[in-house]
């Protein structure tokens, strides 16, 4: 046993010495074997995750980073796994559970701005037609933190429209369009892209408080004496 602890801290004293040199092969190796016995050590996962993501080996660096958020989560250290987060999305920006897990956990602080600005910050590595899907995912998450934001709803609107949910495209907008005067021109432009027609075009033009083609005008109430 003993004789195992000395090997253990010869491997973790020449990877720290290998990554201190720059060597990245060398170090990555090392740690790795560290793993091998103690495949849970935060400690070691924190040096390799960064070295891996440099390696292009995203994946396992996630696994890596993952490890020492939760024990960080586990000890009551939030704070510090924010901060470990924030290495990971920079070193990982193509990651959307990175993105995801960063926003989770400043929502548990009561940052939920943080939440939202990462989740923002996250869908602009997504912007290929192939990363549609990825996208979307992180725009649902931060109109669910704020509904009201003009620029995450018209971009969730077009992202819907273009991944085949039309209906939801269009629900959202018409949600913006009521609770945010503000955005309400740039909504119903965007409105008309996704149901174009007479009957749109109309509903944007109309001043505030008229009914739309089709709805019934209200009954006036006779008034009391």
């Amino acid at each position: 046993m003993a004789d195992l602890a000395a090997r253990q801290r010869r491997t973790l004293s020449n990877a720290d010495r290998a990554r201190s040199r720059g060597r990245t092969r060398a170090a990555v190796r090392l740690y790795r074997r560290a793993l091998e016995h103690a495949p849970t050590d935060a400690r070691v996962h924190q040096k390799l995750a960064p070295l891996l993501a440099q390696r292009r080996a995203f994946d396992e660096s996630w696994q890596s980073f993952q490890i020492v958020c939760d024990a960080l989560v586990q000890k009551g250290f939030d704070d510090r796994a924010a901060g470990l987060l924030r290495e990971a999305v920079t070193l990982l920006p193509r990651k959307p559970e990175a993105w995801e897990r960063l926003a989770e956990l400043e929502t548990s602080l009561g940052r939920s701005v943080d939440a939202h600005l990462a989740l923002m910050e996250g869908r602009r590595h997504f912007r290929r037609r192939r990363d549609r899907a990825e996208a979307r995912r992180l725009l649902e998450r931060a109109v669910r933190i704020d509904p009201n934001h003009p620029q995450s709803v018209l971009d969730l609107a077009r992202l819907r429209k273009q991944t085949g949910d039309r209906a939801g495209a269009g629900h959202l907008l018409e949600q913006l369009i009521e609770r945010h005067p503000g955005a309400a021109a740039a909504g119903r432009r965007a409105l008309f892209w996704v149901r174009p027609g007479f009957r749109t075009m109309l509903g944007w033009l109309r001043p505030p408080g008229r009914p739309a083609v089709g709805e019934p005008l209200a009954r006036a109430r006779p008034t009391r004496p």
